[in-house]
């Protein structure tokens, strides 16, 4: 018997059949690499849609109505037009008293908001007043705000209304369609309101008030019925 067996050798490719394989292999590649950039390019496009529908369409812009930075913005921008524009800054030296007049009921209302909120977490537990404290200038920064910006464009629109003889009329309220039929009185277009701050600046405080001083937050909400209505009686 033979000491060493001989090894079995491994099948060696004939060597024209070398570049098919090789071929075959390069085309597998392209297939991949073609596969893959088309499904990046249409990912790519179902996000460029997606983000192109956001940023036109009616959805973004009821997104940013209710944002507060949006809102933020606004407000400068209508600081500086009550600066800068010669119309509105003559409408509001004319009628300087009920604008005060306002003021005064503005800071009236947030007061009361403010004052609200310390009473009702005082009344659930007295380590809650330490809580309400502390939340009460957050609460009567954040409803001033909101009320003279809603305040502020709404003259706004009346000092318009007014430079260009009420051909600028927006769409009204309801309520102030009715009131404007029925009494002659005449309310001005309608002020754009931001509503996510008012809920939690405005109404919720207002409605713990209820909860913890009906009485006094009855009269907050019709004295805060009242001034536009009285305003308007006084610049008809």
């Amino acid at each position: 018997l033979p000491l060493f067996l001989p090894l079995r050798q491994r099948p060696i490719l004939p060597a024209m059949s070398r570049p098919i394989l090789s071929h075959v292999g390069d085309r597998i590649r392209e297939a991949i690499r073609t596969e893959v950039s088309d499904s990046g390019s249409t990912l790519s496009g179902i996000f460029h849609a997606m983000a192109t529908t956001l940023r036109e369409g009616p959805l973004r812009r009821w997104i940013v109505r209710f944002l507060p930075l949006q809102t933020l913005k606004d407000a400068q921008e209508l600081v500086r037009r009550f600066r800068e524009v010669d119309g509105i800054r003559l409408y509001v030296q004319e009628r300087q008293g009920p604008v005060l007049a306002a003021a005064l009921v503005i800071v009236f209302i947030s007061i009361a908001c403010a004052v609200g909120v310390v009473v009702f977490l005082a009344d659930r537990h007295s380590l809650l007043a330490l809580l309400g404290i502390l939340l009460l200038p957050v609460a009567l920064a954040g409803s001033f705000f909101v009320m003279a910006f809603v305040f502020l464009s709404w003259i706004e629109g009346r000092a318009l209304a007014r430079e260009l003889g009420h051909r600028h009329r927006p769409q009204h309220a309801v309520a102030a369609a009715s009131l404007s039929r029925k009494v002659g009185l005449y309310m001005g277009p309608v002020p754009p309101v931001p509503w996510l701050l008012a809920v939690m600046f405005l109404f919720v405080p207002l409605a713990l008030l209820a909860v913890a001083w009906l009485s006094a937050a009855l009269t907050v909400i019709l004295l805060g019925i009242l001034m536009p209505v009285v305003y308007a009686k006084f610049d008809a």
